[in-house]
């Protein structure tokens, strides 16, 4: 009897477990899945590092055998507004996207994600920067318009790319100084000197345009085919990033979106399926150290998607990486930093189911941007000033091979980029 009895409460328990209102804990992450990897791509765009060719990505995505992708398709770069207020394809361009495309699939990318951050227009709508939305509020009209073009053009993309799945509408909307979603009249080089508080939104009306975004971006896409996903846009790593993702779920449950529909949609699949956020160290604003703070802040801005009843959804980090400041020392310990990253996230954080490795090379030459920025590389640049260790992996990069190809692995293919 005993042992009916525990066959059937363990037929009983493995029922609830797949019951939607089932709380069983499960592995939900494919680890097949677990390293992406984003960079841009200096065949199309040549403010990234020089380095950075279709070739070189292709080469450097197969000798680590990440499976997904995420493709920086800025709207400047690959679309225009016609006269008759149409997206059209920049044909250059997405020449350009289909051959780095077409290297990854055969370096075995199966996962693409197609991500802008700026925007397109209504023809003859001026705009101060490419990261500017007309305002809810006091620009109704010119807001619906902006929403309607926004979403033909991930329409139009869908359609010209097959390939890409997953769509990802704008990134780290929620950036302190507001370079990536800000009113019109931002100034962009003031963009660190306080100039614009007169042009950023505030939380609130940002979790709302952003959940609008999303909305028109699903609606575009599975309009093409229903399988494709839009994955809620890349979240900054703040202690305050649980707080903003709360915004914009209530924006979603207030029944006043999507705007400039007749209807209120309150579900959340019909903005995203997957959920994101960059868990970068950011210091006083987030946490500073890979350590139980880290998965704490993780753990913290996920309970927000299960308070909505998105605790199905999985997470991806589309951009997590190390700046070494240039330093040695700070070499050493990002080689450290980025497996204990990869074993939290097996161990402690399974709804994450892939994080995207940023970024491949070190910034040189006219790429340079600051000493934070330069630095993220795994390797070091090809064009490196010091051409003694120009393409060298560092550290970090040996430390992210021998974690998924085994301590013991060939480092051979790492030196592959060498110069010398």
């Amino acid at each position: 009897m005993k042992r009916i009895t525990a066959f059937l409460l363990s037929g009983f328990t493995a029922l609830l477990c797949v019951l939607p209102f089932a709380s069983c804990k499960k592995e939900r992450r494919n680890n097949e899945y677990l390293l992406g990897f984003v960079d841009g791509c200096y065949d199309i765009n040549t403010e990234v590092d020089a380095s950075l060719t279709s070739d070189f990505l292709a080469k450097a995505v197969e000798i680590y055998g990440g499976k997904s992708f995420r493709l920086w398709m800025h709207f400047n770069r690959i679309l225009y507004v016609t006269p008759e207020n149409e997206p059209a394809i920049n044909r250059e361009a997405a020449d350009k996207f289909h051959a780095l495309i077409s290297k990854l699939k055969a370096s075995g990318v199966e996962r693409f994600i197609c991500m802008t951050s700026n925007y397109l227009y209504p023809y003859k709508y001026g705009v101060t920067t490419k990261n500017a939305v007309p305002d809810p509020y006091s620009q109704r009209d010119e807001y619906e318009e902006f929403l309607t073009l926004f979403g033909k053009c991930f329409k139009i993309l869908a359609e010209e790319f097959p390939e890409i799945s997953y769509f990802e509408p704008t990134n780290e909307p929620d950036l302190l100084n507001g370079q990536n979603l800000c009113k019109n009249g931002y100034n962009w080089a003031g963009r660190d000197n306080g100039d614009n508080a007169d042009y950023l939104f505030s939380d609130s009306d940002n979790a709302h345009i952003v959940a609008d975004m999303c909305y028109y971006v699903t609606e575009a896409v599975k309009a093409v085919d229903e399988k494709n996903q839009v994955l809620l846009p890349g979240l900054c790593g703040y202690s305050s990033t649980a707080d903003y993702l709360d915004l914009i779920y209530s924006a979603i449950a207030s029944k006043t979106l999507p705007t400039g529909k007749s209807f209120a949609d309150t579900r959340t699949d019909s903005y995203f399926t997957i959920l994101n956020w960059h868990p970068y160290l950011l210091g006083g604003l987030g946490v500073e150290a890979i350590d139980e703070s880290w998965v704490k802040l993780q753990k913290d801005i996920f309970a927000v998607a299960e308070k909505y009843g998105d605790g199905h959804k999985k997470v991806w980090f589309t951009e997590m990486g190390f700046t070494d400041l240039g330093s040695e020392e700070m070499e050493s310990v990002n080689a450290e930093n980025i497996v204990k990253t990869f074993d939290y996230v097996k161990k402690e954080l399974p709804f994450v189911e892939t994080v995207f490795v940023f970024r491949f090379t070190n910034l040189t030459g006219t790429a340079k941007m600051s000493t934070f920025e330069d630095n993220f590389g795994l390797f070091r640049s090809v064009y490196d000033e010091n051409a003694d260790c120009a393409g060298e992996p560092k550290p970090i990069a040996v430390a992210l091979y021998r974690y998924f190809k085994g301590e013991n692995a060939d480092l051979s293919p790492l030196y592959g980029f060498c110069k010398k």
